[in-house]
Order: structure tokens, then sequence, then C-alpha cells
């Protein structure tokens, strides 16, 4: 059987968005927490999918056919607000991006600048990547031809360190394009003149500040969270805007992204629960699969959250995620793990 993406159509709501021919997508609704989608054989009017999504495409796993489908935005108590007609649609194959005889640009001055790249496939929701050795930047503002052949980058370099990148591109269901060395960062480093002295003093002050510091973390971080870890994260501080991550993961924030501190097993766990807990449905399934292979202190949380998710939202969940998070209760279970 041959495998589709979908980008769906919010047609009660917004105009259509012209794209490529492989897909049709909708604009956010305001004030929406996500959106319950429901797709139906046109001749049998057999409901093949109902499933909810925080983002504005939906990835199914459907032959190519004739379907119908229907939208609901959904209140930020996760229930449907008002219900679109039924709406034709046609389920097509999701294609990978390509470019066409890429061409490296050098940048010299740290100032805004574009890049245009031509080719064929980009979906409108392509997502766009800067590639370093060690920095994955997204490049957000970005526009699509409407017959899908030209792809225009607009980059703001303001926190973007210089060096040499790469340039990834995402279609829906991970269809990639992939060029190396294409963007060189070339402007220089800024730093700033200063009285070194001042600067000593400081610096010592600041040492014997951080060494307390450290010593409160430690002892924070030493205390385990008692009752149910959903409630143990709303006490972390979470200074990041935007991120919805708490700042003890957190090594640098930016405008546009963030750099993650995950280098002890505690981090690295709590990420991916979080992943689990209220990503959009790739993270969620990232998430879950980190506790398949690993044995985590925090696997009897990651169980209680599931169960939990399994009872209330199953009609909800695609086929897929129902079964990856089966095979995640049966890993957590088998650890016997200590409560964290």
């Amino acid at each position: 059987m041959k495998k589709a993406a979908l980008i769906i159509y919010l047609g009660f709501l917004f105009p259509l968005l012209a794209g490529s021919d492989e897909y049709i997508e909708w604009r956010p609704v305001p004030g929406s927490s996500g959106y319950q989608v429901q797709v139906r054989e046109t001749e049998s009017e057999k409901v093949l999918v109902d499933t909810t999504v925080e983002a504005t495409t939906l990835d199914v796993d459907l032959a190519v056919g004739k379907y119908e489908h229907r939208i609901a935005p959904l209140s930020p108590f996760g229930k449907p607000i008002v219900w679109s007609d039924w709406k034709s649609l046609t389920i097509l194959i999701a294609k990978a991006p390509v470019v066409t005889d890429p061409q490296k640009v050098v940048i010299k001055e740290r100032k805004p600048f574009s890049i245009i790249l031509t080719g064929e496939n980009f979906a409108r929701a392509v997502k766009v990547f800067f590639k370093g050795d060690s920095t994955v930047v997204p490049i957000t503002n970005r526009t699509v031809s409407k017959d899908g052949t030209t792809l225009t980058l607009l980059v703001n370099p303001e926190k973007i360190p210089p060096g040499e990148y790469g340039i990834l591109l995402e279609n829906p269901r991970q269809k990639l394009w992939t060029g190396d060395n294409l963007v060189s960062l070339a402007y220089p480093i800024e730093v700033a003149a200063v009285d070194t002295k001042k600067t000593d003093k400081t610096n010592d002050k600041t040492d014997k500040i951080d060494k307390k510091n450290d010593k409160k973390t430690e002892k924070k971080d030493e205390k385990k969270p008692e009752g149910d870890y959903r409630e143990y994260l709303k006490t972390l501080k979470m200074s990041c805007a935007g991120s919805g991550l708490p700042d003890f993961l957190i090594r640098q924030c930016y405008k546009y992204h963030v750099v993650l501190d995950l280098s002890t097993d505690e981090k690295v766990s709590m990420y991916n629960y979080i992943r689990a807990y209220q990503g959009n449905h790739t993270e969620r399934m990232r998430g879950y699969s980190y506790f398949d292979d690993t044995c985590s202190p925090l696997g009897p949380a990651m169980q209680k959250m599931l169960e939990e998710r399994m009872e209330e939202s199953a009609k909800t969940l695609d086929m897929t995620e129902r079964q990856q998070i089966q095979r995640t209760l049966a890993a957590v279970r088998s650890c016997g793990a200590p409560n964290p």
C-alpha cells in the first residue's frame, strides 16, 4: 500500500493557501489549543481517522483515493468548539523536496539576508534548518511559490554564530533534502572591550556566588519530587519564553532557538518525559521511544501518565500512537525502577 502525506485545509474558517499539488493546508485558529480531525471514505462514509493534533498538519497512512474530512478547533479544555462541514479530500503521495543546482552563499556582514532555492516539491509546510558541526538553527521565515518550485529564505543572523552550514529541508512525513556547505557566515565575532582589573574582581565575586548557587542547586536537585511528577514540573522555573522547558534543561536561550543542557541522565530523562507529556505527535513518539530503551527512575511517572492518557484519550489517538504507548508501558513495567 502506498503511503500518503496529508495537510488538511480548514475551509470553513480560512481561504486556501495555494500550494503544490501534494498538499492542502490551513492557518491556525487564534486561541485554539489544537484541532480534532476526522477523515472518512467518500463512498462508505466509514471514519478512518479520528484524532487530535496541535499543529496545522496531519500525517495519515491511507491508500491513494478519495475521502472526506472535517475539522474542529479545540477549546483550552480540549473540547471541539465547532465542526466544519464534511468536505471532499483526495490523498496524494508525499514527496521529498529537490533543489536544483544549489549555490554556496557567503555572508560577510551580520545583516538580514535572503537565499532563493529553486527545484520542485517544496511543500507549504516545509521546515528549514541551517546545520553546523554542533548547531542546528531553524529558519522560520520562508515563503514557497504557488507551484512549489521556489523557496525563499529570509534569514536574520543576529543569533546565529559564524561558521559553515549546510541546509536541511523537511517536508511532511520526514521527506528530506540535505545540502552540505551551502552557507558561510563569515562575519567577525563581536567582542566588547572590558576593563580587565574590574573584570577580575567581578569574576572573583561571580565565582563565589556561582559556588554558593551550585551547592543550593545540588541540594535542590537531590530532593526527590513527591506526588505526581507533572505537578513537580510546574514548580520549576521557566524563564526562556516560548520553549516550554525548565531552566534546568537549557544552556542558552535565544530568540528563535535554544541550546539544551542534556549533560546528565537525569536531564535526558526529564526532557524525554516532557516530550512525551506535552509535545506534538512527533515529539511524543520520540519521548515514548526513549523509555522503550531506557530503564529510567522516571519510569513509574511515565507509566502513570501513559495509563491515564490511554484511559482518557484512547479514542482520539491514532493507531500508531496507541501501539507505541502500549510498547512503552510494557517496557517501563518490566524495568521495575524506583519511584522518582
